[in-house]
């Protein structure tokens, strides 16, 4: 399924001219990209990304783009080895203290309001004695298996929902089990009786469910929420989508080009 709509300007970059550096000269335009790789539509995202940022940039301008961990994006920060970040909301709000600002966040058929456009499911098998987030705290050894990497976003979504419920998140953690595999081999882990849950990303299952109908049929998810804004079960709370950020190693002109790109 590809976006009909990319991008949704958030912010004007003119609010904030003080982030941006004289730069106009640069050749290469660097972009780092949080790693996530089966975020939803996160191939078709970079892939319209580039192209609008060469379309905004012109032809003198090398745009290079890399996938990067969060602790790399943070280190590019301070050392000034990064133009714009393209991030989810949870890193968003780490790297504040390094001088970003939020210029668009993405928008789509899916989620047309970026503002609650993303989230976590915590599922367990369908026919589990366990039905809520709440009952799950209550059992003694649990294992959760979650993809590892994964900290900034689903788990502290997922911890948050813990803190609005007043429920112990420090247990929670407790039952945490890092797992090199990516989400789709949790989900059979979960069925086949490995882990007894497993924390995904939203819209995961509805991205996957093609692929694999008969394992979705096997799982739940746990305090499911269903909204008109989001055509997918989570667990949690809504929260802005991934957002497109300038760091103050931009200048005004590339902010203001890259800005009125994404508007049209």
């Amino acid at each position: 399924m590809r976006l009909k709509k990319f991008l949704l300007a958030a912010f004007m970059v003119l609010a904030a001219p003080c982030i941006c550096a004289a730069k106009d000269s640069a050749s290469v335009f660097r972009v780092s990209v949080m790693q996530s790789d089966e975020h939803l539509f996160h191939e078709s995202i970079i892939e319209n990304l580039e192209g609008t940022l060469e379309k905004a940039l012109g032809t003198k301008t090398k745009v290079e783009i890399s996938t990067d961990s969060s602790e790399t994006i943070k280190a590019k920060l301070k050392e000034g080895r990064v133009e714009l970040v393209f991030c989810n909301s949870v890193l968003y709000r780490a790297l504040l203290p390094y001088g970003v600002r939020d210029l668009a966040t993405v928008h789509s058929d899916w989620n047309p309001n970026p503002n609650r456009a993303d989230g976590a499911a915590l599922i367990v098998r369908r026919d589990s004695e366990i039905s809520s987030l709440n009952q799950l705290l209550n059992l003694k050894e649990l294992k959760v298996a979650m993809e590892k990497g994964r900290h900034f976003d689903v788990l502290y979504y997922l911890l948050g929902e813990f803190e609005a419920l007043k429920l112990d998140s420090e247990k929670f953690n407790s039952f945490l089990l890092e797992s090199t595999q990516k989400s789709s081999e949790l989900v059979k882990g979960v069925i086949q009786g490995k882990a007894d849950a497993a924390l995904l990303p939203a819209c995961f299952l509805e991205q996957h469910v093609v692929e694999y109908p008969s394992l979705y049929r096997e799982i739940k998810v746990l305090n499911p929420l269903r909204s008109s804004e989001l055509p997918c079960t989570v667990s949690t709370t809504l929260y802005p989508n991934w957002s497109v950020l300038i760091t103050p190693n931009i200048s005004m002109k590339q902010a203001t080009d890259i800005a009125a790109t994404l508007l049209t």
